[in-house]
């Protein structure tokens, strides 16, 4: 009778998960191999794993409990991008984890991201969650996009896919979205006449960088100033950068300011870029309105900030 309690206590112990047992692999190409022959998709963990305090608390709360580790074991092939402070790292894994943060624009770690099997970005979230049952929403919507994903590469007439892969990209994130810059790619390169927008999107994101560039380099507010007035008078502007020129503007004549005519342009420039920013609410003119409500503090406070750049 001992016997057979220990045999069916060995075939229980071999059906049931093995929690603790969870595989992360710290290869890509492997993570896509595995994920094409189990059918699965590839749950990326960009992380700093021995001083990233965020990264730290999201292992500790999700990624090794139990409960998460039956959840993904089911549904992900677990792989983990780590860039440690350790010395003993190896070099060649390093290396290929920087290349992999690049890749796929990591500027913040804990960062999730959900992977197809080709490498595409599908989902994720970036930050350190609380729990396993926030974490699961945003892998479960990804989930569900790598199975549209799967769906909409199997399309074969091009408007077909265009739409199908464009729902899938738009159902991603928006702050994951940074991403799935190969997803992005291939949206453009079917689109020839740009019907989504995504090519004017990345020439706007493409300018904004030469523009910040070109603002960096400038001696001073002066030299920023021309700057930006030759960009707002150029018609190369791309539109979607218009807002963000005028308010950079706003907070340099703001600095400026030597009298209450220099505090009313600001004001004035202010309330341009907010008529261009299309996600602006009646509460941020509200606040505008406030914060220039009282010149003679502005112009204080801009002669201190002067004061202290002359340092």
């Amino acid at each position: 009778m001992k016997k057979s309690y220990l045999a069916l206590a060995a075939a229980l112990l071999g059906l049931l998960p093995a929690f603790g047992a969870l595989e992360w692999l710290s290869d890509l190409p492997t993570a896509q191999q595995r994920a094409n022959e189990q059918s699965k998709v590839i749950l990326a963990d960009f992380t700093g794993s021995d001083w990233c305090g965020w990264c730290i608390r999201l292992k500790k709360n999700v990624l090794d409990t139990p409960e998460f580790e039956q959840f993904a074991a089911e549904r992900f092939i677990p792989l983990e991008i780590d860039l440690p402070q350790r010395k003993d790292f190896p070099a060649a894994l390093r290396a290929a984890n920087e290349a992999l943060v690049e890749r796929y624009n990591i500027s913040g770690f804990p960062t999730i991201l959900v992977l197809a099997p080709d490498g595409t970005v599908v989902g994720g979230f970036g930050g350190g969650l609380p729990d396993v049952a926030t974490a699961r929403e945003p892998l479960e919507a990804a989930l569900d996009n790598a199975r549209a994903y799967a769906e909409a590469t199997r399309q074969t007439e091009p408007d077909e896919q265009l739409s199908a892969l464009l729902h899938v990209y738009r159902s991603i994130p928006e702050d994951v979205r940074e991403h799935a810059e190969s997803l992005r790619e291939r949206l453009i390169a079917l689109d020839p006449e740009d019907s989504s927008g995504l090519r004017r999107e990345r020439e706007a994101e493409l300018q904004r960088e030469g523009i910040s560039q070109q603002l960096q380099q400038a001696q001073d507010p002066e030299a920023m100033l021309v700057i930006i007035d030759q960009w707002l008078n150029s018609e190369q502007l791309a539109a979607a950068n218009q807002a963000d020129l005028l308010s950079i503007k706003a907070q340099i004549l703001l600095t400026l300011a030597q009298n209450a005519d220099d505090i009313a342009a600001a004001k004035q420039t202010a309330l341009k870029a907010l008529e261009l920013d299309p996600q602006a609410t009646p509460e941020l003119r509200q606040r505008i309105e406030a914060a220039f409500s009282d010149p003679e503090r502005l112009l204080k406070r801009a002669a201190e900030i002067r004061a202290r750049m002359k340092k």
